[in-house]
């Protein structure tokens, strides 16, 4: 989890060749990374959220959630329902 000042760019922005790209990229601050290989996805999923509702109580930011494409979540929007988070795609 991070926080980042939006930067919009185009695909072509972001695939260009390292030494072709014209916008730097976004910083990341306040990371915070976990991992468990004892507790299930659901527990560390919900470790993620709690983090994030303290850092934005108010639900005020714009929250984006990369999945890793686990068969068993696929057809779900995100895991934010397990939060009881809205969703959106």
């Amino acid at each position: 989890m991070y926080e980042i000042t939006p930067a919009p760019r185009t695909p072509q922005d972001v695939l260009a060749p390292t030494n072709d790209k014209t916008l730097p990229a976004p910083k990341t601050k306040n990371k915070w990374l976990t991992a468990s290989v004892v507790q299930d996805a659901a527990t560390v999923v919900a470790d993620i959220f709690d983090e994030a509702q303290r850092r934005d109580p108010d639900g005020a930011r714009r929250w984006v959630a990369l999945v890793d494409g686990s068969c068993r979540h696929r057809h779900e929007p995100s895991c934010a329902h397990l939060a009881g988070m809205p969703t959106s795609m």
